[in-house]
């Protein structure tokens, strides 16, 4: 007696034409299966990817506020830089007309 009972026993395919068609359906299910997991595997290196974008357009704009901040206190040092100079030579003008 074989190592399979008749219950035990795969059913095996009934023609050539079942076999094919059983092992079509192996394969199919089989790439299926794994085309399913590349997308995955492709799904988190976008999401990286992405992730990664989002974070440089926070950084690009924390740089465009800090030019920002930067164009503004030139802007300041410059006006009271000649403030300064304006006072210093209306100062220059009264110790002059005071005599001293």
């Amino acid at each position: 007696m074989g190592f399979f009972s008749k219950e035990t026993a795969p059913a095996a395919p009934a023609t050539m034409a079942e076999l094919i068609s059983q092992t079509m359906t192996r394969i199919q299910t089989s790439e299926s299966v794994l085309n399913t997991r590349t997308e995955n595997a492709l799904s988190a290196f976008r999401n990286a990817a992405n992730a990664l974008e989002q974070v440089n357009a926070a950084k690009r704009e924390n740089v465009l506020t800090v030019n920002n901040l930067i164009d503004f206190l030139q802007t300041t040092r410059q006006t009271t830089e000649k403030t300064i100079a304006d006072n210093d030579a209306v100062r220059g003008k009264i110790l002059e007309i005071i005599g001293e």
